[in-house]
C-alpha cells in the first residue's frame, strides 16, 4: 500500500520538488489524494519497462499536473512523471 511503504518519485529533471515549490510531504499527500475526478488514462503499456502505467491530473496550487503512476513488480507505488501538465487534461469521469 503506498501510504504504508512510501511513493518511488523517479529522479527526472522535470520531476525536481524543490524547483515546483514542493516538499516531499507535499508530492505525498497529493498523489494519495487522487480520486476517480482525477483520472485521464490508463492502465497503457509502460513504454520503457514491463507493465501498466495510469495517468492522473491535478489542480496543485495554479497549475495543473501531469501524473503518471505505476505499480512496480515489487508491489510498490511508483511516480514516473509529476510536473505542471504540458498540454490540456481530459478527464473523461469528471
Amino acid at each position: 500500500m503506498a501510504s504504508e511503504r512510501g511513493i518511488i518519485l523517479i529522479d527526472r529533471d522535470k520531476n525536481k520538488l524543490a524547483k515546483l515549490g514542493l516538499t516531499r510531504l507535499d508530492f505525498r499527500n497529493e498523489v494519495l489524494s487522487l480520486t476517480y475526478k482525477n483520472y485521464c488514462r490508463g492502465p497503457e503499456p509502460d513504454k520503457d519497462f514491463p507493465g501498466e502505467v495510469w495517468i492522473f491530473g491535478k489542480n496543485i496550487g495554479y497549475d495543473e499536473y501531469y501524473i503518471k503512476l505505476k505499480i512496480s513488480q515489487k508491489k510498490r507505488a511508483v511516480c514516473i512523471s509529476f510536473h505542471p501538465a504540458e498540454h490540456s487534461i481530459h478527464y473523461p469521469l469528471n
